[in-house]
């Protein structure tokens, strides 16, 4: 449900590079969509260490916005986390901090 939005996003701004992070067993929905650059992909059954480490892999990237079209409590960190100064997303109650 979330391809329109990237189709729209790579369609109004061509040059932009576009990252989508997904979890591992729905990584084949989006591996050859043509909008997205690059595929992050969770890797099953992270442990809080794993996702410690998956989030300092973030963190050391450039972006420049993070759109969470989840809202969940994994995009949530993977956001506030990301050091990009746009961060656009679901106004969510004890969450609309990040």
């Amino acid at each position: 449900m979330t391809t329109p939005a990237v189709t729209a996003v790579k369609k109004s701004l061509p040059e932009v590079e576009i990252s989508y992070i997904i979890e591992s067993p729905y990584k084949t929905l989006l591996e050859s969509h043509p909008c997205i650059d690059d595929l992050i992909v969770i890797p099953e059954g992270l442990k809080t260490k794993g996702f410690l480490y998956f989030l300092k892999k973030i963190r050391k990237q450039s972006y420049d916005a993070v759109i969470d079209m989840h809202g969940g409590p994994r995009a949530s960190w993977i956001s506030l986390f990301s050091r990009s100064d746009i961060k656009i997303g679901y106004k969510i109650k004890y969450k609309n901090f990040i």
